[in-house]
C-alpha cells in the first residue's frame, strides 16, 4: 500500500514537473535552427552565385587612391596639396600614395573628393574599379602621364549586426562580404532568433530599403539581393517565441512554481516512506 501510494505520488511530481518544462521552454524544432536547407539539391545542379559584388562608392566613405606611372616626376603635380592615399612620394618605386595608412579622401555629403589638381572630383556611384579607371583616362587626356595605373580601396568598409545574434560593428578588409559571414563574425544566432526572417536594411541613394532573408532556406538566401552586403548594412535578428517566454514575467513565475512543487513532492515522499 506505502509502495502504490509513493508510486502514485512520484508519477504525479513528474508529470507536473514535465508539464511546467514544456511550458517554459517549449520545443524548438531542428527545421527551425538550421540554416541553407535544400543546399545539396541546389550543389547538385550547380547554383552559381552573381559575381557583381563590387559595391559602389557612397558620401562619408574613406578612400585610400595610388596612382603610379613609369616617369614619377610626371606625379609630381598631384602631391602639391593632398598626400594620395597615404605615404606620399615614396609609395612605390615609381608612384604617389600607399594603399594602406596615412590620410584619407573622404568622400562629402554631395558625392565628391577634393583631388590634387582636378579639384572637386564626383566619386559616389562608382565602383573601385571605375574610378580608378576614369581617374587613369583623366592623367591621360590632361597630358600628365600616357601610362598611368591607379589603384583605389574603400577602407571604411563596415556592416551592423544587432539583436539575437549579438551587437557587432563588423569591419572588413575586402568588400566581398556575405550576410552569412557577417552574422558567423558575430557570434552567429543564437536560438533564441528568427533565423526563417533576417531583416537587413540598407540605404540606396539617400533612401532607406529593407529586405527580408529566410536563412533556412538556401535558395532564398543565395539568391537575395543582400547576400552580399554592402558598407553601411545593418542586419537584425529578432527574437522568436523562445525568447519572449525566456524573459516574460510569466517565465519567472513558473519557474518558482515548478521549484516549490518539486520541493513538495520530495517531501511528501520522504514522509509516505517513512509511514
Amino acid at each position: 500500500m506505502k509502495r502504490r501510494k509513493f508510486l502514485n505520488v512520484q508519477t504525479a511530481s513528474l508529470l507536473l514537473l514535465t508539464v511546467f518544462t514544456l511550458l517554459l521552454t517549449g520545443c524548438v524544432s531542428k527545421k527551425k535552427v538550421t540554416y541553407l536547407q535544400g543546399v545539396d539539391e541546389l550543389a547538385m545542379n550547380g547554383h552559381r552565385l552573381p559575381t557583381t559584388y563590387e559595391i559602389k562608392i557612397q558620401p562619408d566613405d574613406q578612400l585610400a587612391i595610388s596612382i603610379s606611372a613609369s616617369e614619377r616626376e610626371l606625379l609630381e603635380p598631384f602631391t602639391n596639396k593632398v598626400t594620395i592615399g597615404g605615404g606620399g612620394i615614396g609609395g612605390g618605386a615609381n608612384g604617389i600614395g600607399g594603399a594602406r595608412g596615412g590620410q584619407l579622401f573622404t568622400v562629402d555629403k554631395t558625392g565628391c573628393i577634393e583631388f590634387p589638381v582636378f579639384g572637386l572630383v564626383k566619386v559616389a556611384g562608382y565602383t573601385r574599379t571605375e574610378l580608378a579607371r576614369m581617374l587613369e583616362q583623366r592623367l591621360k587626356t590632361g597630358g600628365y602621364t600616357q601610362d598611368p595605373v591607379c589603384t583605389v580601396e574603400i577602407m571604411s568598409f563596415k556592416v551592423v549586426v544587432i539583436g539575437e545574434a549579438g551587437n557587432q560593428v563588423i569591419t572588413c578588409s575586402s568588400e566581398r562580404l556575405t550576410i552569412l559571414e557577417a552574422i558567423a563574425k558575430s557570434g552567429g544566432i543564437r536560438y533564441t532568433g528568427k533565423r526563417q526572417d533576417a531583416l537587413v536594411l540598407r540605404e540606396e541613394q539617400g533612401v532607406v530599403k529593407s529586405y527580408r532573408v529566410d536563412l533556412s532556406n538556401a535558395e532564398a538566401t543565395l539568391n537575395s539581393p543582400v547576400y552580399f552586403l554592402q558598407q553601411n548594412d545593418l542586419i537584425y535578428i529578432e527574437p522568436n517565441g523562445a525568447a519572449r517566454v525566456d524573459g516574460s514575467p510569466f517565465y519567472r513565475y513558473m519557474s518558482a512554481i515548478s521549484s516549490v512543487i518539486g520541493f513538495a513532492s520530495t517531501i511528501l515522499t520522504v514522509i509516505l516512506i517513512a509511514k
